[in-house]
């Protein structure tokens, strides 16, 4: 009876033993299992969808301090210089103001009156300098007094299109003809016969009368013009107007 008791408690033993060991294998088993898996319960914390995108991706462009993204590589864009940077074609293709255009035409510079009297007579006076000296290259008889003449187209018109080239954006309205006035002087050499009386007239008119008064008119301009380069133009046409009126006192015809 004593054999048969310790026997049964034997065996009791063994059993509990075995379902310990039984019960650590599958804590163990289920440890391992769950440290290779996520739980699949629905978290608390919503995450933000993207409109349009994927579900479960944040918006980028509603992060705060995100920076925005792109579609396209610029990289890949025409034009486009390394780096990503737009080349300056792209850049004036895309903006033509960028390259330092304002877009809109320079408005006209406005003019003193004084320097809008001295465009209209120096014009007047290059213009009629010129159609006299036309006249004088056909009917003065003396070879100086021509060649003179041929200076004073050459020079006059040379002055002439620089001035057109200053008025050219400025509010003033040139002459395309001689004064009135003028036109009077130049008939009334036309009217003479070619030989020493018109080569008297005209060195005495045009080369010592006329161009006294256009050294006076450029002096004053030189001195008293608002606009800069409209006194620089004076300023630098005086010494070739100086050496017409000297050319012209020292030609014989003068004297004829």
């Amino acid at each position: 009876m004593n054999k048969t008791h310790a026997a049964f408690k034997s065996t009791l033993l063994a059993a509990a033993l075995l379902s310990l060991a039984a019960c650590d294998r599958g804590n163990n088993e289920t440890t391992a299992s769950n440290s290779g898996t996520t739980d699949s319960r629905p978290s608390d914390t919503v995450t933000p969808s993207n409109p349009g995108g994927l579900p479960g991706t944040m918006d980028t462009a509603s992060a705060p301090g995100a920076m925005p993204t792109t579609t396209a590589d610029s990289s890949t864009l025409p034009g486009t210089a390394p780096g990503g940077m737009a080349s300056p074609e792209q850049t004036i293709n895309t903006n033509p103001t960028a390259a330092g255009s304002t877009g809109t035409t320079p408005s006209t510079e406005a003019l003193a009156a004084a320097d809008r009297s001295f465009i209209e007579k120096a014009t007047g006076a290059g213009l009629y300098e010129v159609a006299i000296a036309k006249l004088a290259v056909d009917k003065a008889s003396d070879p100086a007094v021509k060649s003179y003449a041929m200076m004073l187209i050459d020079h006059h018109t040379a002055a002439n299109d620089k001035l057109k080239q200053i008025v050219g954006m400025r509010d003033a309205t040139l002459p395309i003809a001689p004064s009135a006035d003028k036109q009077k002087v130049i008939d009334k050499l036309a009217k003479l016969e070619s030989g020493a009386a018109f080569d008297r007239e005209f060195v005495n008119t045009v080369g010592i009368h006329d161009h006294t008064a256009d050294i006076a008119l450029f002096e004053k301009a030189s001195r008293d013009a608002k606009d800069a380069e409209l006194k620089n133009f004076a300023t630098t046409t005086l010494p070739t107007l100086r050496e017409h009126l000297n050319v012209a006192k020292k030609l014989p015809a003068k004297k004829g």
